[in-house]
């Protein structure tokens, strides 16, 4: 843990570690041990389960916002709402393209 600032005490028989890290240094450790355990992709960004907006689905087909809302008025590419936002899953999407 470059950079971090570590400090231990002992009260009462038991020890205490406290561990100063930035917001990063604990994304990448909690990333880290999260992939050895197999629960989280490589990519998080890339988690096909996570709902994604249209914005966030045209930057992964390479697609024109245009080009998707005319898909989905024809149906051609699932989506679903969550409250009044309209979210799609990835995967589901690129299995109705590749029909």
């Amino acid at each position: 843990m470059a950079g971090s600032n570590t400090t231990t005490s002992q009260r009462n028989g038991l020890i205490t570690f406290q561990i100063n890290l930035d917001v990063d240094q604990l994304r990448s450790i909690i990333r880290e041990e999260l992939q050895a355990a197999g629960t989280v992709s490589c990519n998080p960004s890339t988690n096909s389960d996570k709902p994604i907006t249209t914005k966030e689905l045209c930057e992964h087909l390479r697609l024109s916002k245009p080009t998707i809302l005319r898909y989905r008025r024809k149906n051609k590419i699932p989506f679903f709402y969550i409250g009044s936002a309209i979210r799609f899953n990835l995967q589901d999407v690129k299995k109705s393209l590749e029909k």
